[in-house]
């Protein structure tokens, strides 16, 4: 049966903390451009959580948010309420699920493919990525850079089981 893409998409500290209560505690403009970069192909999807009702996507493409609320949403977003159905809609397509937390949680098992920036230091996350280090291999790593005084570096992490559902 053919299946999306599933790549998740996200800036994780040295605890798998992601963001803390007022947003993402560090200012790494090469991450940001990287992440625009990745978004440019595929579909993206986010959780409620992570939806802005005032900012528009850029591109053409919709950005899809998984929601319960039956409320329209801003232009240029259109609700999903079933990730499964979701999924099932969009076979053969990439997929960019760029969370937050909850929507990763949900979503880690259909994941094909992570795609981490991963940030040097605990910076007391309240919202955290799930656990992957035993389906997912480290398949490459790049060098450590330093922004406004904070080291990271990209990593890519592949499934190391096809996923069957």
């Amino acid at each position: 049966m053919l299946r999306p893409m599933v790549r998740l998409i996200a800036a994780i500290d040295s605890k798998r903390g992601l963001a803390t209560d007022s947003g993402i505690p560090w200012d790494l403009p090469t991450d940001r451009a990287m992440y625009r970069a990745l978004l440019k192909e595929g579909i993206t999807l986010m959780g409620a959580g992570t939806y802005e009702p005032k900012a528009k996507p850029s591109g053409n493409m919709p950005v899809y948010v998984l929601t319960h609320r039956t409320q329209p949403l801003g232009e240029g977003y259109q609700a999903v309420h079933d990730i499964a159905t979701f999924f099932r809609e969009h076979a053969g397509k990439l997929i960019n699920d760029i969370g937050g937390a909850g929507l990763y949680q949900q979503t880690l098992q259909y994941a094909d493919e992570l795609i981490l920036t991963q940030v040097e230091g605990d910076f007391r996350c309240t919202k955290f990525f799930p656990a992957y280090h035993t389906e997912f291999e480290l398949t490459q790593t790049g060098d450590t850079q330093t922004e406004n005084g904070t080291n990271f570096r990209f990593e890519t992490w592949r499934r190391k089981l096809p996923v069957t559902s």
